[in-house]
């Protein structure tokens, strides 16, 4: 039996990485994502 915690992070990793190979397939890096992400969370910090 898995802890909480491990069966957490594999099921946030398999869906990290799905978004990663979409973005990916559309032509972005992590970077960029990351980037954007971050501005959409604080539109203030331009």
């Amino acid at each position: 039996m898995e802890r909480p915690s491990v069966a957490f992070f594999r099921k946030w990793h398999a869906s990290f990485a799905t978004l990663c190979a979409e973005r990916h397939a559309n032509g972005e890096s992590f970077w960029q994502v990351v980037y954007r992400n971050r501005n959409d969370k604080q539109p203030y910090t331009a």
